[in-house]
């Protein structure tokens, strides 16, 4: 997709075709002679794919959902391998208690395409399975990643837990709406 990132010293790249990982996160642009190439997630800082701002976050990048002055609510995506463990047993039951020993086969070499030409690896993107993704919220909150939910908030050092809990119950807050979570970072900001 097209777009442009922004390194970490301040200088843009600008219209360049990138990609983010879903097994890592990471970064890939196309390079020279049509071949992906991985960014040094060290250098970079933000990436513009098309309508969406991605943040690199120790080295993974997640999607900007918003942007406040108490902090950012970022959004990630993984491989569900959880959901990928599990295994066919039958009359439309999956089981992840049922041998999976194929997963770690099927898994090698499916994410390498560093420094394949772009051609080969269109020619192959529909070849196997469809991987299960999840999608995870965060909150970027006085340069830390937490994952946005109810307990992680509350085992916050320096949060009063009984007066938290009254503020979720009374904001209603809900965990997967950027709003509720834009709620959660001021009130982080105003009691911690």
């Amino acid at each position: 997709m097209s777009g442009a990132t922004r390194t970490k010293d301040g200088v843009l790249v600008i219209e360049s075709r990138f990609n983010i990982t879903a097994h890592d996160g990471a970064l890939l642009y196309i390079g020279k002679d049509e071949k992906i190439m991985k960014a040094d997630m060290s250098r970079v800082y933000t990436a513009k794919l098309g309508d969406d701002v991605f943040l690199n976050v120790s080295g993974k990048m997640y999607k900007l959902l918003s942007e406040t002055e108490y902090g950012a609510v970022l959004k990630g995506v993984e491989i569900d391998f959880e959901e990928q463990s599990k295994v066919s047993i039958g009359y439309g039951i999956n089981s992840s208690t049922a041998s999976a020993q194929g997963l770690a086969i099927l898994m090698y070499g499916r994410f390498d395409t560093l420094g394949k030409n772009l051609q080969q690896t269109e020619n192959e993107k529909n070849t196997g399975d469809i991987l299960p993704l999840r999608e995870n919220y965060f909150l970027f909150f006085e340069g830390r990643l937490i994952p946005a939910k109810k307990q992680e908030i509350l085992d916050m050092p320096g949060i009063d837990k009984k007066a938290t809990k009254a503020f979720f119950k009374q904001e209603k807050i809900r965990w997967k709406d950027t709003a509720s979570l834009e709620k959660v970072l001021v009130f982080l900001s105003e009691h911690k």
